[in-house]
């Protein structure tokens, strides 16, 4: 019987390991694409090819994260009465299912989903989630509120679909601007995709997302007032209909991050 010694001094395309008779042991990677350019493959990139919902913004380290793929939602809500609520399996961005939301058949109800986490370590927090965008009768406001044991801070998000703004609220009636005339691809199935980042030891806002669109808002200062609440934060997606009729939509993609730049 004759024995193979491994060889790794004979040259193969990529970093496969070789015998000393040519043969393949092993492929671990590849050194070049197929146009002879090195590649390399971090973790984030890793996790989007392997299916990961964190594709939108890969900045930040995951406190939390909801695909709505479970049996039971874990969410409380809010609204009046004739609000509806269920896991749906009809449309969705990742995996098999969703958040179906409605609201009540008055101009401006509203649906708020309420999740409630203990407070990480309380620097630049994100806070993103899709919806699906079909028709301009809705607003969508994304908000994460933070108590420190001492005082909250209220980060509100609101893109209005009926006359197609964004802005941030600064407080109770103080609203700014971002931007106006933002239509979305108004099509089942393609789901639009917004972010906050806010700075706790700052006290500032950082940024927004909104799909390919980044808006820098390090100007602005936090919403913020006096709170003896436990530490916690508290993250909110609401719904609101703009007419005289019950509307609807879907979620899905819920991240919320610590450690972001």
């Amino acid at each position: 019987m004759v024995r193979v010694k491994e060889s790794y001094n004979i040259p193969r395309k990529g970093t496969g390991r070789a015998d000393n008779l040519g043969k393949t042991i092993a492929f671990p990677t590849d050194a070049v694409d197929i146009w002879g350019n090195i590649v390399t493959l971090g973790n984030a990139e890793l996790v989007a090819r392997l299916g990961g919902m964190n594709t939108f913004d890969r900045r930040g380290n995951v406190v939390f994260m909801e695909d709505f793929e479970g049996s039971s939602l874990k969410w409380m809500s809010a609204g009046p009465a004739g609000t509806v609520k269920y896991l749906s399996n009809k449309y969705s961005l990742y995996g098999d299912q969703s958040l179906y939301v409605q609201t009540a058949a008055t101009t401006d109800n509203f649906i708020t989903l309420i999740r409630s986490l203990p407070l990480p370590t309380p620097v630049k927090l994100g806070l993103q989630f899709s919806f699906l965008s079909y028709k301009n009768r809705l607003s969508y406001g994304l908000s994460l509120d933070v108590y420190d044991g001492s005082r909250y801070y209220y980060a509100e998000l609101l893109f209005d679909d009926s006359d197609n703004t964004l802005k941030i609220r600064l407080n109770f009636d103080d609203w700014v601007t971002l931007e106006t005339g933002l239509d979305t691809f108004r099509s089942f199935n393609n789901f639009t995709t917004f972010k906050s980042v806010i700075d706790i030891d700052a006290k500032k806002w950082v940024r927004i997302l909104f799909n390919n669109t980044q808006y820098d808002v390090s100007d602005y200062d936090l919403w913020s007032d006096t709170s003896d609440e436990i530490k916690h934060v508290e993250l909110r997606m609401t719904v609101k209909t703009k007419e005289d009729a019950a509307n609807y939509t879907w979620i899905d993609g819920v991240i919320f991050t610590q450690d972001e730049p």
